[in-house]
């Protein structure tokens, strides 16, 4: 009975600790693009042709660091022949290359190469933003809006 008394101890302590901690919610600045991604039966070829053009970088947003990346001054432009441009700040810092993958159930990700995080996870169109969602393998979710 005396080792089951220091367990229960810890136990409780654990469960306080546990329950009174503060979850962060994600901004409302930061759009769910999934409801809107979801009303079009999308194609690798669709996700493609919808990537083509500049985006810059809006936001991040990390759950296991609520306070996001910051990228202000990244932009990205897609290009026809699957190079893309990495601009930081107006400056060109990369070129790379890009492609669609679709890994099933209408889900898409990108092949970059040379991999960059800001890329990484699930693709998400909506009108003039996308978002990369890696937030399911404790990453972060990476929103763009179109440049016009």
């Amino acid at each position: 009975m005396k080792t089951l008394t220091p367990l229960f101890g810890l136990l409780l302590t654990f469960l306080f600790f546990l329950f009174s901690c503060e979850t962060e919610e994600p901004s409302a600045l930061i759009p769910d693009l999934s409801d809107c991604h979801a009303k079009k039966n999308w194609k690798s070829d669709e996700i493609e042709d919808a990537l083509i053009g500049e985006w810059n970088w809006e936001d991040s947003y990390c759950y296991s660091n609520p306070e996001g990346e910051d990228d202000a001054g990244l932009r990205i432009r897609f290009n026809s022949d699957n190079s893309l441009d990495l601009f930081e700040n107006g400056q060109l810092t990369q070129s790379l290359s890009w492609q669609v993958l679709d890994e099933g159930n209408e889900t898409f990700r990108l092949n970059v190469s040379p991999s960059i995080f800001q890329l990484e996870g699930y693709i998400f169109l909506c009108d003039d933003q996308v978002s990369f969602n890696s937030s399911f393998i404790d990453l972060c979710d990476t929103y763009y809006r179109r440049n016009n």
